[in-house]
């Protein structure tokens, strides 16, 4: 689920996904398994964030000393690849499940939210109408 260009601005993406790290490098990693620079053009082409090696790698130690990813060696060039576990799997399921109810929580502030302001917005025009017409 890609931001779509122009809904977000650089810098909120970037704090989003900084916020979600684990959980996208979980979803990204169900695909086949990459290596951390197939991750970072793979995070980049689907949510058009430049992710560096230095937010990258850390969460990637984080979530395999956890279980949640597992990496090997593999190439003559003996990078390391990751690849979901299933503890990962399970756990990323979780989330995501969790994240739906979150949205939906989100969505009915923002909703009450956006209400409230244009109730006000009404009550201060209202208010104009009177002072001028009176």
């Amino acid at each position: 689920m890609p931001f779509p260009s122009g809904l977000l601005s650089p810098e909120l993406g970037r704090k989003y996904l900084k916020r979600f790290m684990d959980i996208v490098v979980l979803a990204m990693l169900k695909q086949p398994p990459m290596h951390g620079y197939d991750l970072i053009a793979a995070i980049h082409d689907r949510f058009h964030i430049l992710v560096g090696p230095g937010a990258l790698y850390p969460v990637l130690h984080s979530l395999e000393k956890e279980g949640l990813i597992a990496g090997r060696l593999s190439g003559s060039r003996r990078r390391t690849v990751y690849s979901l576990t299933e503890q990962g799997n399970s756990l990323l399921d979780k989330q995501l499940r969790e994240l739906v109810k979150v949205q939906d929580l989100y969505s009915r502030i923002l909703q009450t939210m956006a209400m409230e302001r244009l109730s006000a917005s009404l009550q201060v025009e209202e208010q104009r109408a009177r002072i001028a017409g009176g």
